[in-house]
């Protein structure tokens, strides 16, 4: 067989139909070369293109008498074309057309048998291009014996099956021996290499992959050739990687990826006519890349690496035939393609070379299971000796052991013991406090006449009262922070509604400094999760240490505003502010700052730490900034709700406390063993209309609420001599059953945890010592109606 190469006729624009009036060919156009495309010299002006339609004729003389059964070889011709030969029409790949709707495109390479007649073959081809980047016949057509030219295209065809079996035999045994191996990815990526090949093997050249799916659209071959010549580079990129981890650089191998992304999204995106444009630049990535490899390999090698030697030499012979390819593909040099020879010289070069690493890993896994075997036996005895020491340890663990559960048992008895002595202290001063504030709020409630100097008296031992219990509530309120006993009732709280009482509060202190107590609350003020009497607590002792320390006739104020995600309260003032060495110092328990301006300041030290652990304990945080001599600002800040809560469904504190002089009626019984506290609740009900009987004892009053009475309420004291107050409470309920008045445990027990207790244990309702008369009138209110 002889490939028909060299100048045909070429009738530009025109498709020619053999058979008809004799002048059809007489005078072509051009005569343009075969194999070749026709871009340079096809539109009808002669410029460059494409796009478009034409007519190719070659007569080929034979041999006088020659009548055994011929045939033409067509390869892929783009990309539409009829073959005519003496006037018959063979056939053809795809629909000729003039116009892109008109032409369908089909690259599949044939032989077409004939019978030659009058010892020539008058060899006509229409062809049409509207779908790739060129135009023409690309390849060699063959002409020869049918039979020798069929078993020519056969062995071809077998060549590359051949191949491509190689290669997917090959890809399966490298992903298998890196899915077993998973530390060493270059068997994954050079297997996936080869994959990527072999599949490509089966849509180029004869395209194998129609032999299987014979009704696979071009589309779907063209754009199966170009993804995996796309995927070749980042895929191999990867196993030079893995070969030469610390000669690879990242930033080149992030490169490459970037690329053939790039050029392998266009395959997907674009149709074929654009995306078939950009092989050009793509095909320069993929020289840059060898060359690359080459260098890499180079560099390698003369750092010591014997691989590099296994990689450069088949690598360097892949490039160059795949320069060669380059070139003849685009029409530059007339060889023969010879990527296939390169290639399969390259792959087998990389198989071998990754079979020798794991021979070598092997023999080294053999040699050092020879080493571990020796090292087992000295293990074995350094075990036995393990062993023994073991047993010491736990021995000594043993004994350790049993000092810590001593120690613990230590420190869980001072523990009781501190909460204990709290609770002991807390009930011994509560009591003396009752009578001090109580008798100080009568004073100065009822005895108007009682002279301003000595009203000013009783307004200091009131103050001093509400300073002392302030003291004992700050330190049980810090104690159950640091047991981590300190319990918060988690509502949705408006903090615009909780804010909007506090200033007012706060006015007449302020006032009594001739301070002006600003207010912002803004609009945006959103909801938190959150215990609303600890919130306010922080707030109150933040505008208290405000005015406190801002000096007659300053400014002090509170800012409210949601900030992103968090609500944030800000308290200032324009006082004598703190030092920046001090300002995390004020958060520590027992810690005050003093200077020339105010002094020893009053107080425990203690509101500022508790008022940041009650911040956290809500999820928030309390900050501080300040400058000495003008002032301070106190941020609460406080993560927001997930969503705003109308104000309507936020249960609101509205207590209406009742005066002194409010109408009560009713008879009540007073057990209370304490004589101050007996004559503060005398003269509390003074001026009430309500019948008070006083009892000192538990049993007594026993005896009086089921033999006497009978009582509308009875108001119990807890540590009563003899009969304590729960069991007197017992035996009254067994004597009257439901017929038992309300009963209120007036205790100066105030620890978490004890108004629970005492409900429990059948009490109606619980108030704390020290009381104040309201506190008092309130209770007798809610239960006497």
């Amino acid at each position: 067989s002889v490939p028909l190469d060299g100048e045909w006729e070429f009738y530009r624009a025109r498709i020619v139909i053999p058979g008809g009036t004799k002048n059809l060919f007489e005078a072509p156009d051009t005569f343009i070369g075969v194999p070749g495309s026709w871009n340079a010299h096809h539109a009808e002006d002669g410029s460059p293109g494409a796009d478009g339609y034409a007519t190719y004729r070659l007569k080929v003389l034979l041999p006088a008498g020659r009548d055994r059964l011929m045939a033409l070889e067509v390869g892929e011709v783009g990309t539409a074309y009829r073959l005519y030969v003496n006037g018959q029409h063979l056939g053809g790949k795809g629909n000729v057309g003039t116009s892109p709707d008109e032409s369908r495109p089909s690259t599949v390479p044939h032989v077409y048998l004939f019978r030659p007649a009058a010892g020539e073959a008058d060899i006509v081809m229409q062809v049409s291009n509207y779908h790739y980047r060129m135009g023409g016949i690309w390849y060699s057509i063959r002409l020869g014996d049918a039979e020798q030219v069929l078993g020519g295209r056969n062995l071809a065809m077998l060549a590359e099956a051949f191949f491509a079996g190689i290669l997917l035999v090959m890809a399966l045994y490298h992903i298998v021996i890196a899915a077993v191996f998973r530390r060493d990815p270059a068997s994954l990526f050079f297997g996936l290499g080869c994959l990527d090949i072999a599949l490509r093997q089966l849509v180029i050249g004869n395209k194998l992959a129609l032999l299987v799916f014979p009704a696979l659209p071009w589309e779907a071959y063209l754009r199966a050739e170009y993804l995996t010549i796309g995927l070749a580079v980042p895929l191999f990129a990867r196993y030079l990687k893995s070969i030469f981890p610390s000669e690879i650089h990242t930033g080149a191998l992030t490169a490459f990826n970037i690329l053939c992304g790039i050029f392998c999204a266009a395959v997907i995106a674009l149709p074929s006519r654009l995306y078939t444009e950009t092989i050009i630049p793509y095909e320069i990535v993929i020289v840059g890349f060898i060359a690359y490899g080459v260098f890499t390999a180079v560099k390698s090698y003369r750092w010591g690496n014997s691989d590099a030697l296994r990689v450069l030499l088949p690598g360097f012979l892949f490039g160059a035939t795949a320069v060669n390819d380059i070139l003849f593909a685009n029409g530059i040099i007339h060889t023969v393609y010879l990527v296939p020879a390169g290639l399969f010289i390259f792959i087998f070069s990389q198989a071998y070379l990754l079979a020798r690493r794991y021979a070598h890993a092997f023999d080294k896994a053999e040699r050092l299971s020879a080493v571990l075997a020796g090292k087992n036996e000295n293990l074995t005895t350094l075990n036995r000796e393990l062993v023994a020491l073991k047993q010491g340890l736990e021995n000594k663990v043993i004994e350790r052991t049993r000092d810590l559960e001593i120690e613990r048992d230590r420190a869980e008895e001072a523990s009781r013991a501190k909460s204990a002595f709290l609770a002991h202290m807390s009930h011994e001063l509560r009591t003396p406090l009752n009578a001090v504030l109580g008798f100080s709020d009568l004073l100065l409630l009822r005895n108007a006449g009682i002279p301003e100097k000595d009203r000013e008296s009783v307004r200091h031992i009131h103050d001093a009262g509400e300073h002392l219990l302030s003291m004992v509530n700050d330190v049980l309120d810090l104690s159950k922070i640091e047991a981590g006993k300190s319990t918060t009732d988690m509502k949705p709280v408006d903090i615009a509604q909780l804010l909007r009482d506090i200033p007012a509060s706060m006015k007449s202190l302020a006032d009594q400094k001739g301070l002006k107590l600003a207010a912002t609350i803004g609009e945006d003020a959103g909801t938190v999760l959150g215990d609303a009497t600890k919130l306010r607590q922080i707030v109150i002792n933040l505008i208290s240490n405000a005015i406190k320390f801002t000096p007659a006739g300053g400014e002090a104020g509170l800012d409210a505003a949601a900030s992103g995600d968090w609500m944030k309260i800000t308290v200032w003032d324009r006082g004598i502010g703190i030092s920046k060495d001090n300002l995390e110092r004020i958060f520590e328990p027992f810690e005050q700052v003093t200077t020339k301006e105010n002094g020893k300041p009053r107080g425990t030290g203690l509101g500022l730490s508790i008022a940041r652990r009650l911040a956290e304990l809500h999820g928030g945080t309390l900050t501080a900034e300040s400058e000495p001599g003008r002032g301070s600002r106190f941020t609460l800040a406080l993560p927001l709700a997930t969503g705003r809560v109308p104000a309507a469904r936020i249960a609101r504190e509205s207590p209406s406390m009742p005066g002194a002089m409010q109408v009560l009626a009713g008879s009540i019984l007073v057990v209370e063993d304490n004589e101050i506290i007996v004559k503060l609740m005398r003269s509390m009900l003074k001026n009430t209309p309500v019948n008070a009987t006083f009892a000192s004892r538990g049993d007594e009053a026993v005896r009086l609420a089921t033999g006497g009475g009978p009582f509308d309420l009875i108001l119990m004291d807890i540590q009563l001599p003899g009969m304590d107050g729960i069991t007197a409470l017992a035996e009254i309920r067994s004597a009257l059953g439901d017929a038992i008045p309300p009963v209120i445990a007036m205790t100066a027990h105030a620890m978490e945890g004890d108004r629970d207790r005492f409900i429990a244990q059948g009490f109606s309702d619980y108030l704390p010592k020290p009381f104040r008369m309201d506190d008092l009138l309130s209770k007798m209110r809610e239960h006497l109606g």
